[in-house]
């Protein structure tokens, strides 16, 4: 079974750990890996992964699936 990895924030702007996510994300997917970035719609780091990262836009549920 292939690896699959989740990198989730809840941060609309592209700061440090944005960074850390998209460079992290960029490396697996050269891999390999199957890798899923969710973050809000129209958040900043969407625009620094590449194609064969999967996107998921996610709304104000975000603390309550990350906490539940």
């Amino acid at each position: 079974m292939p690896l699959s990895v989740l990198h989730l924030t809840d941060s609309p702007v592209f700061a440090g750990t944005e960074r850390h996510m998209a460079d992290l994300a960029s490396a697996l997917a050269g891999q390999g890996v199957k890798v899923v970035l969710a973050a809000p719609s129209g958040a900043a780091v969407f625009e620094h992964v590449p194609a064969d990262v999967m996107r998921r836009h996610v709304g104000r549920g975000l603390r309550s699936m990350v906490w539940a």
